[in-house]
């Protein structure tokens, strides 16, 4: 899920901010280049806690603080500037192999980066989730992401369930 302000690529190349999307705008497919067709967006307000210290009565941090991946982050250049993400967000990496890019999933952690400032005075994170008529592969400001299956509301019915740690995986092809 994308935090508020995360600006994500519009279909006619501008960069968008996430809270300002609405169902029926298109984004553009990093591995198409395609429109694509947001069909619905979930959003959720998460309470954050006022300090690790003292941290809210059964409140799991890591599943409720932001992860900002900082700019340059990736090689040096991306992203563009800073975005922030919830736990679990599905970011990845381009790695080159024998002439042809492939994209590398990893799923957001709080390793990627640390920004003690970020939720200082905040009481809460407005987080959005975009989902599609199939699974793709947005720009959030020069970070590659993925953005739903809109299937998936139907098929797990809670959507906002907490992260889950996967292995990184591979989608090949990507040019």
């Amino acid at each position: 899920m994308f935090a508020s302000g995360t600006k994500l690529l519009a279909s006619d190349e501008c960069y968008i901010p996430v809270e300002k999307l609405k169902i029926g705008d298109c984004l553009l497919s990093v591995l198409s280049g395609h429109a694509v067709e947001i069909t619905d967006i979930l959003s959720r307000s998460v309470p954050l806690p006022r300090t690790s210290a003292s941290p809210q009565p059964g409140a799991n941090l890591s599943s409720l603080s932001p992860v900002i991946v900082p700019a340059g982050f990736l090689d040096g250049q991306r992203p563009f500037e800073d975005v922030v993400v919830s736990p679990g967000q599905v970011v990845c990496t381009v790695q080159n192999s024998t002439g042809y890019n492939r994209l590398v999933e990893n799923t957001a952690k709080a390793s990627f980066g640390q920004n003690p400032e970020l939720s200082e005075g905040l009481h809460s994170v407005e987080y959005f989730a975009l989902f599609f008529e199939d699974q793709y592969y947005l720009s959030a400001i020069g970070l590659v992401v993925r953005g739903y299956d809109s299937r998936v509301l139907t098929e797990t019915g809670d959507w906002l369930r907490g992260p889950e740690e996967t292995e990184p995986t591979s989608v090949s092809g990507f040019s």
